[in-house]
């Protein structure tokens, strides 16, 4: 029997890989830290390691670095798990020597066990000699993964109420970081992609935020409160998720700054949604006439017609009555927000923001307006 080791820090979603291999007739053990996992690794000998790159002690990056700077483990394959919207720790990953990685929003628990058993047929790899440590006997109890996820919504909203009380609290912001994480982790095992793919995109806004304290402000803070609302009315049921994640969408932005336009073609593309971008409000007014749009982002002030005016307008149109329609402004300009909305506006951004939080905020109206 091949064997593999998992190092997993979501005891609960190890719970279902453990369940799930072992059912396929792979040997498994599971490790919660990087530190036990290269320990194990030793005396388990596995043919194969899944590795999760968010790990509570030493980095996913780190394990991966320290297997391949050992010869005995040099050719081990290594399957790194991780999200999509961290393109650093990916690139970082396959730099350090990962065989395979795998983004946990696009892959459910049965095609993961699919592709780790092709890589365990198809690799020639043999664990060093010594007696092989006997795997413990599978004990591991059935999970109703739509359960599980139900039961996600309440951490994910007690660390949300947290953060709303004092969003300049970092342990606050890890804990919603860590919330989102294991949703992500969830969801994908359960299948249910589109989930997977929103809490994995606010897991990446948390922890740029956590790296780019500055960019921590009260636009930032509405952001990552309303993406998790949306989670939570997921989980609890309140309202569908969607059955996709929106792929043929259109957005468009309108800033009389060509820099800030390309800014935003550029956080967007994060979430791989597409954006037509442009400088003449007039202009972007013929375009809203001549065809319907999924999003509408505005500069709030632009000359011959500021956007509150091209919102107000833009509502007359029939097939634009419920577009969402978010205001981009400076951060000191944040305030003007009752002033916006009154126009007909859903949101505000303040500038200078994060990619992700653009991309975020974009997902959190096109997905919500999906589900309804």
């Amino acid at each position: 029997m091949k064997r593999l080791l998992i190092i997993e820090d979501d005891k609960l979603l190890a719970t279902i890989y453990l369940k799930k291999f072992s059912t396929a007739g792979i040997g498994v053990q599971i490790a919660n830290t990087g530190k036990d996992g290269l320990q194990r690794i030793a005396s388990y000998r596995p043919d194969a390691l899944l590795l999760d790159l968010m790990l509570p002690d030493i980095s996913g990056i780190e394990v991966l670095r320290t297997l391949r700077a050992d010869a005995a483990t040099r050719d081990l394959p290594i399957v790194v798990f991780t999200n999509a919207f961290l393109p650093g720790p990916i690139q970082q990953a396959r730099d350090a020597g990962a065989t395979e990685v795998i983004t946990k929003s696009d892959c459910s628990a049965t095609q993961l066990i699919e592709r780790i058993a092709a890589l365990l047929a198809q690799s020639t790899y043999q664990p060093p000699g010594g007696t092989i440590e006997t795997a413990a006997p599978v004990a591991a109890p059935e999970v109703d993964l739509r359960k599980m996820l139900r039961e996600q919504a309440g951490r994910l909203q007690s660390a949300l109420a947290q953060f709303s009380l004092m969003p300049s609290d970092m342990s606050r912001l890890i804990a919603v970081s860590q919330a989102a994480h294991a949703v992500s982790g969830n969801a994908a095992a359960a299948g249910e992609h589109t989930l997977a793919w929103m809490a994995s995109a606010l897991e990446a806004l948390t922890r740029d935020l956590m790296e780019k304290p500055k960019h921590r402000n009260p636009s930032s803070a509405n952001t990552v409160a309303e993406a998790g609302r949306l989670l939570v009315n997921w989980l609890q049921g309140e309202t569908p998720v969607p059955p996709r994640r929106p792929a043929d969408c259109k957005v468009l932005a309108i800033d009389d700054d060509p820099i800030m336009g390309q800014l935003v073609r550029t956080a967007l593309a994060r979430a791989q949604l597409p954006c037509i971008t442009g400088q003449d409000p007039r202009a972007a007014l013929e375009l809203l006439r001549n065809g319907p749009f999924d999003l509408v982002l505005l500069d709030v002030e632009m000359p011959v017609m500021d956007g509150p005016t091209l919102c107000a307008e833009l509502r007359k149109l029939p097939q634009h009555q419920k577009t969402p329609v978010v205001f981009v402004t400076a951060v000191g300009e944040f305030e003007r927000r009752a002033e916006s909305l009154a126009s007909g506006g859903d949101d505000l951004l303040a500038k200078p923001f994060l990619p992700m939080e653009l991309a975020v905020k974009a997902l959190t109206h096109l997905l919500r307006r999906s589900a309804g």
